[in-house]
């Protein structure tokens, strides 16, 4: 499986749940297959880290998708144009990315992981999206995540560490375990086989955007069911 089919994947679950988030609420199936795809993109983000020797290129499309999404994303789940209280993933990945590209550059210092505790700080006060869970999920698989066993043992601790609290506190339900339908995506870390694979892969950044405001057109002419 290549990077290229795994962001497909990727891609797919991630429109299944804002689908369920927008359209089937009630439907805890579109909100599994959306919980899948955070580890997915965190994991496809920590790969080009591990390869990237152009950092300042891949900061700034990030930056650019961020901007661009902000307002679609808002739209879409809120039907604003402009809602403080939640930002897209792609800040998420952004503030982690940073991140990982400082600790790259000093990791022969002592105070390299200082860029992970800043990430974490940052993605939480602008409330990205997984904020505090999907910068931890990126730096680790950046920094341990090539053995797809490792890397799935770290979407299984992380969850429950981070997420867990409602399924260990009380009585196990479908709600309760829906943060550790992360781990349905775990197998595909097994087939990646390290390939990038064809296409026009930039072609995902103005996608998503424009998915966004797909769905927030649906929004407008379709009730929530």
């Amino acid at each position: 499986m290549t990077a290229l089919e795994l962001k497909i994947a990727a891609w797919v679950l991630m429109t299944a749940g804002y689908l369920g988030e927008l359209f089937f609420p009630h439907l805890l199936l579109f909100q599994m297959a959306g919980t899948a795809a955070v580890p997915l993109f965190a994991y496809l983000a920590a790969e080009s880290c591990r390869y990237m020797r152009r950092w300042p290129s891949y900061l700034k499309r990030l930056l650019l998708l961020a901007l661009c999404s902000e307002v679609p994303f808002d739209l879409a789940v809120s039907g604003l144009f402009f809602w403080p209280f939640r930002q897209s993933p792609v800040v998420t990945l952004l503030c982690g990315v940073a991140g990982v590209a400082f600790f790259d550059r000093y990791r022969d210092r002592e105070w390299r992981f200082l860029p992970l505790v800043g990430s974490c700080f940052l993605s939480s006060l602008l409330m990205g999206d997984y904020g505090l869970y999907g910068v931890l999920l990126l730096f680790a698989f950046y920094l341990y995540g090539s053995d797809p066993a490792r890397a799935t043992s770290f979407v299984g601790i992380l969850t429950l560490l981070l997420r867990g609290a409602p399924l260990v506190a009380g009585r196990p339900t479908l709600e309760t375990t829906l943060p550790f339908w992360a781990l349905a995506a775990c197998p595909l870390f097994f087939l990646y086989d390290g390939r990038r694979g064809g296409g026009r892969q930039f072609l995902f950044y103005p996608a998503y955007p424009l998915l966004l405001l797909l769905l927030w057109g649906g929004t407008v002419l379709l009730p929530a069911g």
